[in-house]
């Protein structure tokens, strides 16, 4: 059972955990909650962009979230999806990877957002057997400037 969520504020910053109840309530959700009414509320929510912090009006903050695919074999995907940029912009995405005991590399790709302004896609990373790896990722937007949060997973 789900009791404490951590949420994130539009910039991806955390918040401090709350109940999970608090936060349903907080989402003007009557109890009991079921999982499905969470999910299509969040939903909801999520397609609203341009409604979140601040003034409410103007575009949204843009956001990735980055998870990995384990593949047999030396590379990853680091899988990668985004928001809140200009329609069909070129948006540069930079990774960072961090080796324990070994400097970090940056690597750069590149994603068209589509007519929303979101995107994903793929890029290939290694995760060295007996090494701890940390993969961050960083996304702008190269027409608007917007720059995303910084999501990342280890290996």
């Amino acid at each position: 059972m789900i009791s404490l969520l951590q949420v994130a504020t539009a910039d991806g910053l955390p918040t401090k955990p709350i109940s999970v109840g608090t936060w349903a309530q907080q989402l003007g959700m009557a109890r009991p909650i079921s999982l499905k009414a969470l999910k299509e509320k969040v939903d909801q929510i999520l397609s609203h962009p341009g409604t979140g912090h601040g003034t409410g009006t103007g575009p949204s903050s843009p956001f990735i979230d980055v998870s990995l695919t384990v593949q047999p074999g030396p590379f990853n995907n680091l899988n990668i999806s985004g928001r809140g940029f200009l329609a069909n912009e070129s948006v540069a995405i930079t990774i960072t990877s961090t080796r324990s005991g070994s400097p970090s590399a940056e690597t750069g790709a590149a994603f068209q957002a589509d007519s929303t302004g979101g995107f994903s896609g793929s890029v290939g990373v290694s995760c060295p057997a007996g090494q701890q790896t940390t993969h961050t990722a960083v996304a702008r937007g190269e027409k608007s400037g917007r720059v995303s949060n910084t999501g990342g997973v280890s290996c």
